[in-house]
């Protein structure tokens, strides 16, 4: 095998390093190797080296204008780095050279949505799934956007697509448990949740909205439970101890929704919501000074309405 095949053997195990070895020899030995160029382009891209992959895919560009990985590949590196504009153009370019490239639309769609172009994202999710209906994680992600514009049965329907094609997908599971909680429907919001758990027992976020749609049932025993499972899990700090606390007020434990929100503030302390509750709590404890300044802070914070 010559240094550019070796190279690919190792790129294709992993070993990123020694294929940008080899693939640095090979262009040594013929320069004009644009494929050379794109595969330690992508081996820097894995090594999270993304402004060296940008420089080599731009080379590859340069000596084949029409190598649409070239362009995608970039793309990708330009979104890595939160360029999205220049990743946008990037995929454009592929698509514009292959117009049945469905990874491009989906990765330009992402792009667009980090963009806040959510109509744009939505078109080109729509089209990848045009391409192909199969594709899981476009229907998951399309349903995101809806769900991110309030467009809850649309939200719905994506993520039943996309735990159809792929059951074991509990992000689509804990999504439509989200958005079946925000439409009221607690029962069918407790049941993707309970299964989202039960594909992955260490979601913190699952046992938090859980608790929600627990709580909003008068079921506060079993909210409280979920929320110290949450909270003993380490990863959902704030919003855990703000619901738990939420939940401790609503059941006229005073005390421990005090410690509670407290402790929320202590871990996100520019958060408005937590100080308008705890100004609640105050005022129910007759502690009306402190309540005055947290609904002063919370007003500083730019809070509107509870959450």
């Amino acid at each position: 095998m010559d240094a550019f095949d070796i190279g690919k053997s190792s790129f294709d195990n992993g070993d990123f390093d020694s294929a940008i070895r080899q693939f640095s020899e090979a262009i040594r030995l013929v320069p004009l190797n644009a494929n050379a160029y794109i595969y330690r382009g992508c081996a820097y891209g894995a090594k999270g080296e993304f402004h060296k992959a940008i420089v080599d895919l731009t080379q590859a560009i340069r000596l084949d204008p029409t190598e649409v990985f070239a362009y995608f590949s970039r793309g990708f590196a330009y979104e890595r780095l939160e360029d999205f504009d220049n990743a946008i153009a990037d995929f454009t370019h592929a698509i514009r050279l292959d117009p049945h490239y469905g990874d491009a639309y989906c990765s330009r769609a992402y792009a667009h949505y980090r963009n806040m172009a959510y109509g744009n994202a939505l078109a080109d999710y729509g089209e990848a799934i045009r391409l192909d209906p199969q594709n899981a994680s476009a229907h998951y992600n399309r349903g995101w956007i809806h769900e991110v514009l309030g467009h809850l049965d649309d939200a719905i329907a994506d993520f039943t697509v996309a735990i159809r094609l792929d059951p074991s997908n509990s992000n689509a599971l804990a999504h439509r448990g989200m958005v079946y909680g925000q439409k009221g429907d607690y029962i069918r919001a407790i049941v993707d949740l309970t299964e989202t758990l039960r594909l992955d027992p260490r979601d913190a976020r699952a046992y938090s909205n859980r608790s929600i749609a627990h709580r909003r049932m008068g079921n506060f025993e079993i909210a409280i439970s979920d929320l110290t499972q949450a909270i003993q899990l380490g990863t959902d700090g704030a919003f855990a101890y703000y619901h738990r606390g939420c939940t401790f007020e609503e059941m006229g434990e005073l005390d421990r929704a005090l410690f509670d929100l407290t402790e929320a503030i202590r871990i996100e302390p520019t958060n408005g919501a937590i100080f308008h509750r705890r100004a609640t709590v105050y005022a129910k404890r007759q502690q009306l000074v402190e309540a005055d300044a947290d609904r002063a802070e919370a007003k500083r914070l730019g809070f509107v309405r509870d959450a």
